[in-house]
C-alpha cells in the first residue's frame, strides 16, 4: 500500500506482531484504507508533520498507572513516574531532501537548493563536484587560461556526452558539441534541485550518452511568499599577481517568490545573479614545438640534426632553446535572470511558463615573451648552466574577448485525467550564441622586411640557469633588449569565430 500510494507508513514491529486484519477493496484515500484495515484491532492511525501515516496503540493507553504498594523511591514507582512524564519532541533542520532519489528507478544523485546555497561554491558546476561519480573541468580551449570550472563529467566521460536540461528540456550550447552546455553561466539562484542521472531509462532522452544533468527550477508554491538575497565577495591572490592591479571578486544573487490570486492559485518566482572574477596566471614554458624546447648539444657546441648522436656525445644535460614567458590577466563577468509563472487551474490541472537569459563575458589578455638562440653553445660551470653567442627575442600581446548569450523558454502542462492516468505536455525553445575574437600582435628583433624572417644577432644571445626545471636567462646586451627601437612588427592577426545553436523541443507523455 505504501509503495502504490507513495505515502510512508510507520509502525513498531512489536505493535503488529500476531495481528490479523480485514482485507480492503475499492478506490479509497490511503488514510481511510488504512483505518478500515485496522478495524477490530487496538491500533490507531494518524498523520505526522511530514505527511507520513503513523500506526500505534491509542494514546490513552499510555501512562495509565497500575496498582502498587511500593514506596515512592522503589524501582516500580520510578518506572510509573517515567510513564507519566510528558512527551519530548526533537526537531531539526533538514538540509537534504532525498525524495527524488528515494522514488527514482535510476541511479541518480541530487543537490537541493539549500545545499547549493550553503556550500562555499560560486556556481552550479562547482557545487556539482561534491556528488560522487561527478568531476568538473575547466575550459578545454588551449588558447585560454584555465581560470574557472565550466563543464561537468559523469563517470569520467567527456562533457560532450552529457545532456543538460532545464525541467526536462534541452539547453542549447554554442560549443563544439550541441551537448554539454557550460554550467558556469547558469545561475544557481534559479535552481530548486540539481539532478545528476548516471543511468538512463527509456523515458529520458538517449542523447545523454554519458549521463544527464537536469536543472529543476524553483517552485513558487513550495517557497510561498519569500525573499532571499546573498552577497559574497573578497580579494585574493588570484587577481593582480602578474600585470593588472588587485581587483575584487564578488557575487550577488537573489530570489523573490510570491503566491497570489483567488485561493492562491497563481505563483511567481524571479531569480537574478551577477558574478565578477579577476584572475592572473604566470607560466614559464621551455618550448611548445617538438624538438625545439630542449636540445642536447655535443661538446663541440654546434647542434646536429640527429638528437640520438647528440645525447651520446653530449654532457648529458638538456639545453633550453625556446624560453617562453606567459602572463594571463582575465576578467570574467556573468549575469542571469530567470522568471517562472505558475497557475493551478484546478487541483488536477497545472500550467507553468519559465524563461531565462544568461550572459557571459570573458575578457582575457595574454602577454608573451620568447627567446630563441643560435650560434655556438658553451657549457657553464655545471649541467644546468650555459651560454649562446647569438639569438633573437620576441614579445607580443593577444587579446581574446569571448561573449556568450543563452536564451531559454519552456511551457509545461500537467493534467491528472484520473488517479491512474495523467497527461504531460512540454514545449521549449533555446538559443545559444558564442562570439570569440583573437587579436594577436607580435614584434621581433632583427626583422628582415624583404624575407619577413628574423635574423639572429649577438646582443640577444643569452646565458641560462635551470632551476627546478624552469630556465631563467640573461641577455648579452640587456640595454639592446630593452630598447623598443630594435623591434619591428612580425605579424598582426585578427580572428573572429561565431557559433549559433538553436534547440526546439516538444514532448507529450
Amino acid at each position: 500500500m505504501a509503495e502504490k500510494s507513495g505515502v510512508n507508513i510507520l509502525f513498531r514491529r512489536q505493535d503488529i506482531t500476531g495481528l490479523k486484519t480485514q482485507p480492503v477493496a475499492g478506490n479509497l484515500p490511503v488514510e481511510e484504507a488504512v483505518r478500515r484495515m485496522l478495524r477490530g484491532t487496538h491500533l490507531t492511525v494518524r498523520r505526522d508533520e511530514s505527511g507520513a501515516l503513523v500506526i500505534s496503540p491509542p494514546a490513552s493507553g499510555l501512562g495509565v498507572p497500575t496498582a502498587t504498594t511500593k514506596t515512592a523511591n522503589s524501582p516500580a514507582a520510578k518506572k510509573k513516574a517515567f510513564r507519566k512524564s510528558e512527551e519530548i519532541t526533537v526537531s531539526g533542520n533538514k538540509v537534504s531532501d532525498t525524495t527524488t532519489k528515494r522514488h527514482t528507478v535510476q541511479i541518480m544523485d541530487t543537490l537541493s537548493a539549500e545545499q547549493i546555497r550553503t556550500i562555499p561554491d560560486t556556481t552550479v558546476v562547482e557545487a556539482a563536484r561534491r556528488i560522487v561519480g561527478v568531476s568538473v573541468m575547466p575550459s578545454t580551449d588551449d588558447n585560454h587560461a584555465d581560470n574557472s570550472m565550466q563543464n561537468v563529467t559523469i563517470r569520467g566521460l567527456d562533457a560532450a556526452y552529457n545532456l543538460v536540461t532545464i525541467d526536462g528540456a534541452q539547453l542549447a550550447s554554442a560549443d563544439n558539441s550541441y551537448r554539454g552546455a557550460k554550467l558556469d553561466m547558469v545561475p544557481s539562484s534559479m535552481l530548486g534541485e540539481l539532478q545528476v542521472l548516471k543511468t538512463l531509462d527509456a523515458y529520458n532522452d538517449p542523447q545523454g550518452l554519458g549521463g544527464q544533468l537536469n536543472l529543476v527550477t524553483k517552485n513558487a508554491f513550495k517557497l510561498g511568499n519569500s525573499n532571499d538575497v546573498q552577497v559574497l565577495g573578497g580579494w585574493n591572490s588570484l587577481a593582480g599577481s602578474v600585470a593588472s592591479k588587485e581587483n575584487k571578486n564578488w557575487r550577488a544573487s537573489g530570489t523573490i517568490s510570491r503566491v497570489f490570486g483567488k485561493d492562491k492559485r497563481f505563483g511567481f518566482v524571479l531569480s537574478g545573479d551577477y558574478q565578477e572574477i579577476h584572475t592572473a596566471q604566470h607560466a614559464i614554458l621551455p618550448g611548445d614545438t617538438t624538438g625545439d624546447g630542449w636540445v642536447y648539444y655535443p661538446t663541440s657546441g654546434t647542434s646536429a640534426s640527429n638528437q640520438t648522436t647528440n645525447i651520446d656525445a653530449s654532457t648529458g644535460s638538456a639545453v633550453p632553446v625556446r624560453v617562453q614567458d606567459y602572463a594571463f590577466d582575465d576578467t570574467y563577468r556573468r549575469y542571469g535572470l530567470s522568471g517562472k509563472l505558475q497557475y493551478k487551474v484546478t487541483d488536477r490541472l497545472h500550467l507553468s511558463f519559465f524563461t531565462g537569459y544568461y550572459h557571459e563575458e570573458d575578457q582575457e589578455v595574454r602577454y608573451e615573451a620568447l627567446a630563441m638562440p643560435s650560434g655556438i653553445w658553451q657549457q657553464g660551470t655545471n649541467g644546468q648552466t650555459g651560454h649562446f653567442t647569438t639569438g633573437q627575442y620576441q614579445f607580443g600581446t593577444t587579446v581574446q574577448p569571448d561573449v556568450r548569450h543563452t536564451w531559454f523558454f519552456n511551457g509545461k502542462l500537467h493534467y491528472d485525467i484520473t488517479d491512474a492516468m495523467q497527461l504531460d505536455l512540454l514545449a521549449s525553445d533555446s538559443i545559444a550564441r558564442d562570439h570569440q575574437g583573437r587579436f594577436m600582435y607580435k614584434y621581433n628583433t632583427g626583422m628582415n622586411e624583404t624575407t619577413n624572417k628574423a635574423q639572429y644577432q649577438s646582443p640577444y644571445g643569452y646565458s641560462y640557469n635551470v632551476r627546478n626545471g624552469a630556465p631563467t636567462i640573461a641577455f648579452n646586451d640587456p640595454a639592446a633588449a630593452n630598447d623598443t627601437e630594435n623591434y619591428q612588427p612580425r605579424y598582426w592577426r585578427d580572428y573572429n569565430f561565431n557559433v549559433d545553436n538553436t534547440v526546439r523541443f516538444l514532448r507529450t507523455d
